[in-house]
């Protein structure tokens, strides 16, 4: 399930950047968080809709959640990063 989350990440994040170079910089970089409203929406609907962390299977999946802070602070609106999450995760349960 590793691998299914970190695929489904870089999923979201590409869907989301729509450039690859952007995409990478969203996945490697870890800035400070200051969109947290933002950064709480977003982790709360990839809970409900990808992966529920509280679920022993999915406990990876709060590693991952650096990747939403730094799509929030890229300044990426949070629908379109809840609208990737919809489409990236519509088949995984």
């Amino acid at each position: 399930s590793k691998a299914v989350i970190k695929e489904s990440v870089k999923k979201i994040v590409y869907l989301v950047t729509e450039s690859e170079e952007m995409a990478n910089e969203v996945l490697s970089d870890e800035v400070i968080i200051n969109d947290m409203s933002c950064y709480r929406s977003a982790a709360e609907h990839f809970k409900m809709r990808c992966f529920n962390w509280h679920i022993p299977l999915y406990e990876y999946a709060m590693r991952e959640l650096y990747t939403l802070v730094n799509l929030c602070e890229s300044g990426y609106p949070l629908y379109r990063i809840q609208e990737a999450m919809d489409n990236v995760c519509a088949n995984l349960h």
